[in-house]
């Protein structure tokens, strides 16, 4: 997997956890879904996902919802 050109790994530094935390805090993400938003959020770029709920609640901090069709 490391081999595929669109592949981006980020190491779970102590800013991003912190913002993780915040996020799941704040708007009542699970942690795992807050880590997505942080990441994305951090790249300024839309989570596509496919989970409503984690969408409705990262509308607050960034751009989210499903892929376009």
């Amino acid at each position: 997997m490391k081999r595929l050109p669109v592949l981006r790994l980020f190491v779970m530094d102590e800013t991003l956890v912190d913002s993780a935390a915040r996020i799941a805090a704040d708007y009542g993400l699970r942690g795992s879904d807050a880590f997505y938003v942080a990441v994305a959020k951090r790249l300024s770029v839309r989570l596509v996902t496919w989970d409503r709920d984690q969408a409705k609640r990262a509308m607050s901090v960034i751009d989210a919802g499903p892929p376009a069709t």
